[in-house]
């Protein structure tokens, strides 16, 4: 986070959040790879109990506005969607084929 910004937690507003792509690559323009991605929002919406109000995907990135979980902290209920959280990252055990080498490149922990 930016020096000199507040985060609050559970103050009962809503969030905005935007989530890259892995080195901003445009990943999310077929309608398969939008679908991946709404999919992955359901799951999390359900799982930490969030109310999506809107979203904008685009290509290399994606644009959230959510309530706060009823479970856990913001950052907790979105860390899924970001490249850590696997969805736009390599897969937990990395990248096996060349291809995928290529698109998610070398995961550093």
């Amino acid at each position: 986070m930016p020096w000199g910004l507040t985060r609050f937690q559970h103050s009962g507003q809503s969030h905005f959040v935007t989530c890259c792509c892995y080195h901003r690559r445009r990943l999310l323009t077929t309608d398969e790879s939008c679908r991946i991605f709404e999919s992955a929002l359901e799951r999390v919406r359900r799982c930490f109990r969030l109310q999506v109000y809107g979203y904008a995907v685009m290509p290399e990135h994606v644009h959230l506005l959510l309530s706060e979980p009823q479970r856990d902290t913001s950052c907790d209920g979105t860390a899924p969607l970001k490249p850590k959280g696997g969805l736009n990252g390599p897969p937990a055990k990395g990248p096996t084929s060349r291809k995928e080498r290529e698109k998610w490149g070398t995961r550093r922990t």
